[in-house]
């Protein structure tokens, strides 16, 4: 996967939900709330309390890098049977084929091999080490936004992978082997998401995403022990984006190297003319326009904003004479760094901040943006119209995370309160006072809690970029099995 692509598909993204905006006057109503039903068995906590976590603990691991295990597991003779089209489309029917029905048919031969196989093996192996490290921020270093990312496509295979096997454990009624498989995957999840692009950061959070699906079915499968606390006992954030982020600003190093440096050196040395075509021609083919009239239409913009540039630069330190002994692209191309900069932290200082402090400040951030690609006219050829309009859906994405797994935790929080109050459904949020309860992430208030005759839900309504959407949303429908 190349990172580019994906820049260029997240902007295309932007664009198409601005124009949807704009239609909205005239859009159908937006669907309903995602609703997922969760017949629930009264359970008390098991005894010790964290019989059963989500991720390995320290005592279960060994020593060594987890990227060495993840990377045998794409052994050709243990995966190539896992790619084929045949098998691809069993692993989608099996996630989301009923329990039930996966024991009955006996899932399939390719299915029910999953359990024995040797790659996801290896993959349970590697969750278990004391560290991942990928040894890619060298490499981010030397290919910048051109870094090729052709693993991660596979880490998200082995997480749909173990999805499935997750399932089938769960249909035999295997509590202890289906623990195991949610360890694994949560932590394929963190391990994938720590390392230096947002774009590994967002294959981390849907590969935690489809065993969060598996918490959900064990959490309402007759006889499974209740996992509050070890929910409870998770990170907060699931996902850290620091890393991502600050791998993301290093990426521009390589497209421009020393122009942070010359930045704070005004003495630095014009380019030549030789150097001017080559940053020209890089521009131009990260702009997805690697062709003459490209070039063209970028000196253009760059003598349109050349006076700006001059100002800039003016304002931090160069004499005229210095500034005009530099190239207009040169100039220009320094003004444009320092406004990548400038703007990538107007995004990253509310990275860790409460989700409504972070949205706003982040808003405002995009706003910002944006006014300065409108003024400019041409997104494509200005560097933070290129490579920023899509960084902060990453965050929400995170905080939807979550947003998840705080309701799960209220969900088995209320299996706790059914297990003391003989069967009972809470009449309210606050009435379980056994047990401390997450507020939403997203509101920093509790989630909405209905309960009308025999059924509970609780709702974590649409919220964040775009409130008409339902995306970051679900209902939980509850109900008391006897």
């Amino acid at each position: 996967m190349n990172r580019r692509f994906v820049l260029v598909l997240a902007s295309g993204l932007a664009g198409m939900a601005g124009a949807l905006a704009q239609e909205q006057s005239q859009a159908p109503p937006p669907p309903s709330i995602p609703v997922v039903k969760m017949p629930l068995r009264p359970t008390a906590a098991p005894v010790p309390a964290l019989r059963y976590t989500l991720l390995p603990e320290l005592r279960d691991t060994t020593p060594g890098n987890a990227a060495l295990l993840y990377y045998r597991a794409f052994s050709p003779e243990w995966l190539k049977n896992w790619l084929t089209q045949e098998t691809t489309e069993a692993i989608d029917n099996a996630q989301a084929a009923p329990l039930a029905e996966l024991k009955s048919r006996h899932a399939t031969d390719v299915v029910a091999s999953l359990r024995g196989a040797q790659a996801l093996r290896e993959v349970d192996r590697a969750a278990r080490r004391q560290y991942c490290d990928w040894d890619l921020v060298g490499r981010a270093r030397e290919d910048g936004i051109s870094m090729l990312l052709p693993d991660v496509q596979g880490l998200r295979h082995f997480g749909r992978m173990l999805g499935v096997r997750a399932r089938l454990e769960l249909a035999d009624g295997d509590f202890d082997k289906t623990t195991h498989t949610l360890q694994t995957g949560m932590q394929l999840g963190r391990h994938a998401a720590d390392a230096p692009t947002l774009i590994q950061a967002l294959v981390g959070i849907a590969i935690t995403n489809v065993m969060l699906n598996q918490v959900e079915e064990f959490i309402h499968t007759p006889g499974s022990p209740n996992l509050y606390w070890a929910l409870t006992a998770l990170p907060q954030p699931f996902i850290d984006l620091r890393r991502p982020y600050q791998g993301e600003r290093m990426l521009i190093d390589s497209l421009l190297p020393g122009f942070r440096e010359a930045l704070r050196d005004p003495s630095a040395r014009p380019l030549s003319a030789a150097q001017v075509e080559e940053l020209a021609l890089k521009f131009a083919q990260v702009a997805s326009e690697a062709r003459t009239e490209s070039k063209t239409l970028l000196f253009a913009i760059a003598l349109k904003k050349y006076s700006t540039a001059k100002e800039f630069l003016r304002r931090n330190g160069r004499t005229d004479e210095q500034i005009a002994e530099l190239p207009v692209l040169q100039a220009v191309m320094l003004y444009e760094v320092a406004e990548y900069d400038r703007l990538f932290d107007e995004f990253f200082k509310w990275v860790g901040q409460p989700y409504e402090v972070q949205r706003r400040g982040q808003n405002e951030a995009d706003r910002a943006l944006r006014e300065m690609v409108g003024r400019l006219g041409a997104p494509g050829l200005s560097l933070p119209g290129m490579l920023l309009p899509a960084v902060h859906k990453v965050s929400e994405a995170s905080v939807k995370l979550d947003r998840r797994l705080c309701g799960l935790r209220c969900v088995e929080a209320i299996r706790l309160y059914a297990a003391a109050h003989g069967g009972q459904l809470p009449p309210t949020l606050a009435a379980m006072t056994d047990v401390p309860l997450p507020a939403d992430p997203m509101t920093g208030r509790p989630f909405q809690y209905d309960l009308s005759g025999g059924t509970a839900t609780l709702t974590a309504a649409p919220l964040g970029l775009d409130p008409a959407s339902t995306y970051n949303s679900f209902k939980y429908e509850i109900t008391i099995v006897r």
